[in-house]
């Protein structure tokens, strides 16, 4: 099963909260900034050469459900609903209220999930409900 963290494959100069997962599961050391980087790759090469997977120290999704879910994964707050919001529904409220009650959610969203590694759809997945319900409401 395809652990829930798991949203995109993880290649060098990625950050987000899927790196800093696969940091902690391989044992690879933080790195620049929480980047995904070379040394990051060593470590998943190493479990990719132990699982006899091809070595390409990218993580997909064999990768990722070898590695298993997330300590955090039982954190998806109870309004979480993937999908689009829409207008006037209970998660798009609770977003908007998450996010400071924005004139556009969709756009702050969008900023919010680009700014935490996450690719800015401006849909609600997992990993965007626990970020913003873990309230790590950023734009940096």
């Amino acid at each position: 099963m395809i652990p829930t963290w798991f949203h995109r494959d993880v290649e060098i100069d990625m950050v987000g909260r899927d790196v800093d997962i696969v940091h902690r599961k391989t044992g690879a050391p933080y790195g620049d900034g929480h980047r995904y980087d070379e040394t990051s790759a060593m470590f998943v090469r190493g479990l990719q050469v132990a699982g006899g997977l091809l070595t390409t120290g990218i993580v997909s999704q064999v990768e990722a459900t070898i590695l298993g879910p997330s300590a955090t994964d039982f954190l998806v707050p109870d309004w979480y609903q993937e999908g689009p919001l829409s207008e006037g529904s209970q998660v798009a409220l609770i977003v908007s209220a998450l996010l400071g009650k924005p004139a556009n959610v969709v756009a702050a969203l969008k900023r919010f999930q680009g700014s935490h590694g996450i690719p800015p759809s401006g849909v609600v997945d997992e990993t965007t409900a626990i970020m913003l319900n873990e309230g790590e409401v950023s734009y940096a």
